[in-house]
């Protein structure tokens, strides 16, 4: 109920202005002089990789998702249809086949592809698309269904790993996003209650007050850390709610990947749904808050 109360919130009009809803209680809705979508009219930071069902990035002209169906495996590029994934098309290619994700594709200039770690993500099962919450996601059924990227450095001074996400099952390591070297953070890794924020070789570990479990249902999840040599933060917000606002006395941006539902040992992870990753590399406090109300807004978190 609540989030059709807030869908058709969305579709009142204040003249040419698009709306947002509060993040907490009363849920009011505050016009705002740039649309929802894409992120990019709504806020400046320049995100170093986007990846969502959505069209985030005004100028992305690509595809969204490579989709593979299971009667001959058979692949195909899926578009937009407006600023969402064209779903009919996925519909059409795949009739009533299994699914899963081959490819999803980096919506900045950068081409950091997210790519199967080991067994491809599903987003279909017998021709039915994967909904929860009502969005359309990517199923990780076990961390060997985990996406990661090439290896890059993107970070050298702070990060923001930031996502939209609904743990399926409860395991030892409920991973959302990562940047590790084998298991080292470098600079961030992360589960359950537990942030790490390192060099590849030391660490700080700072206890987060939200756990990222099955409880919190559908829900955005974004790290923040910074080099001692500037701020040094390390910093989370569950929605657009800080869990934790500390410091590290490490950081380094390794040559390794950053992976969704997993980390970099090949062992730990989790059964995730994933509707939306992005990370930025700079990123003022401001425009923070209003990428995570934009989640907050199209999610109906």
């Amino acid at each position: 109920m609540r989030k059709l109360i807030i869908a058709i919130l969305l579709l009142i009009s204040f003249g040419s202005q698009a709306q947002i809803i509060n993040a907490s209680a009363p849920y009011r809705v505050t016009a705002i002089a740039t649309p929802l979508l894409p992120i990019d009219s709504l806020i400046a930071s320049t995100p170093q990789s986007v990846y969502s069902m959505q069209k985030l990035v005004y100028a992305y002209a690509g595809n969204c998702l490579k989709v593979k169906r299971s009667s001959d495996n058979t692949e195909l590029d899926i578009g937009w249809s407006g600023n969402y994934v064209d779903t009919s098309a996925i519909k059409s290619f795949i009739s009533s086949d299994n699914a899963t994700v081959t490819i999803w594709y980096d919506q900045t200039a950068n081409g950091r592809n997210l790519t199967p770690v080991t067994n491809a993500p599903k987003i279909a099962t017998a021709g039915a698309l994967i909904y929860q919450s009502g969005d359309l996601c990517i199923e990780q059924t076990d961390k060997t269904y985990a996406m990661k990227t090439a290896n890059y450095q993107a970070y050298p001074d702070s990060i923001v790993l930031n996502g939209v996400y609904k743990v399926k099952t409860d395991g030892s390591y409920n991973v959302s996003a990562t940047k590790t070297s084998t298991n080292q953070a470098t600079p961030i890794d992360g589960y359950g209650t537990t942030y790490l924020v390192g060099n590849g070789t030391s660490f700080t570990n700072r206890s987060l007050s939200q756990n990222f479990n099955v409880a919190q249902g559908q829900v955005a999840w974004t790290f923040k850390a910074s080099t001692p040599a500037t701020t040094g933060l390390m910093q989370h917000w569950k929605n657009a709610t800080s869990s934790l606002n500390s410091t590290t006395s490490y950081y380094n941006d390794a040559n390794c990947p950053v992976i969704i539902g997993s980390r970099g040992d090949n062992f730990t992870g989790t059964a995730i749904y994933v509707f939306e990753v992005t990370t930025f590399s700079a990123m003022s406090a401001a425009n923070l808050t209003q990428l995570l109300n934009s989640q907050i807004a199209r999610y109906g978190l």
